[in-house]
């Protein structure tokens, strides 16, 4: 299934919830654990109109999403309003965004023109370096991206070392230094009522880099899209002030393979079996389509 709709999601005891909300409130108010994210847990509160996000893994996140959400004022991101941490739970209470996830609906294949909108006024936005980013949003150095794909590889994937040896001259330039959000698709853009998109959601993973990761990333799944979705994704990028160099379809497959490979470190197959076959698989597709390149 495409836009990670099959992968398991994070979860917490509902004793753990508790007690972050109340620390916040002096009664537990109404909530709705909303079983969407793979690495952190969002709790909705209807009647306080907010949304509580508890970090599992990077306990820095809430900060670097604050300090993003601070930049884009001219977008739809959530406004961090309080972040605190217990039981080495890092949290933030953030306002609550309307709309469903894009991937929910039937057909969103119309809204891929203002997504390519969207996108390229997010990485309008430069920094001085490229480079994953702290809590305080300054970037620090990430190292060769050849060697990190090559480190990552799997024994069981041997054929991926000489492919990226190939067409290593595909990989972007290092010295990109655009704001990217880094799990750029349809699970993580909200759409209200009106069809209109009202959110851009879930920034832990942003960094400074290439465009090209984001493009990647929206484009994973066009295959099982329609026609549409990438076409109108595209143009309107470009319109946009979008750049796409001439090989970027062979750029784009390189980077969705390393995000797919880093991705499988973290996945094993007691806890995350069905991610991980869907990473297996799109792994040997998208291999296979370099093949010929």
């Amino acid at each position: 299934m495409p836009f990670k709709e099959s992968w398991e999601r994070a979860t917490i005891p509902k004793e753990r919830i508790e007690k972050i909300l109340s620390t916040l409130f002096d009664s537990i108010p109404p909530y709705e654990q909303v079983l969407g994210g793979c690495v952190n847990v969002n709790v909705r509160l209807p009647t306080k109109n907010q949304l509580l996000r508890i970090y599992l893994r990077d306990q820095e996140a809430p900060f670097k999403e604050n300090k993003i959400a601070e930049l884009l004022t001219d977008l739809p991101l959530p406004t961090v309003e309080s972040i605190g941490s217990i039981d080495g739970l890092t949290y933030a209470l953030t306002s609550l965004m309307p709309g469903v996830p894009m991937r929910e609906l039937k057909d969103f294949s119309s809204l891929s023109s203002k997504t390519g909108e969207l996108l390229a006024k997010i990485h309008s936005f430069r920094f001085s370096s490229p480079g994953f980013f702290n809590k305080d949003l300054k970037p620090h150095s990430q190292g060769s991206l050849l060697l990190f794909a090559l480190d990552i590889i799997p024994k069981e994937l041997p054929d991926l070392t000489p492919l990226f040896q190939r067409l290593a001259d595909h990989l972007p330039s290092e010295a990109s230094a655009h704001l990217v959000h880094g799990d750029f698709d349809p699970s993580n853009l909200l759409v209200n009522k009106k069809g209109e998109i009202s959110a851009i959601l879930d920034w832990e993973f942003a960094f400074s880099g290439s465009p090209l990761w984001d493009v990647a990333n929206w484009l994973r799944y066009a295959d099982q899209m329609p026609s549409t979705y990438e076409t109108d994704f595209l143009k309107s990028y470009q319109h946009h002030a979008g750049e796409l160099p001439k090989n970027y379809p062979t750029t784009i497959r390189l980077l969705n393979l390393i995000s797919l490979l880093d991705c499988l470190t973290r996945r094993s197959n007691e806890n995350d079996p069905r991610s991980k076959e869907e990473i297996h698989n799109l792994i040997k597709l998208i291999s296979s389509e370099l093949q010929d390149q």
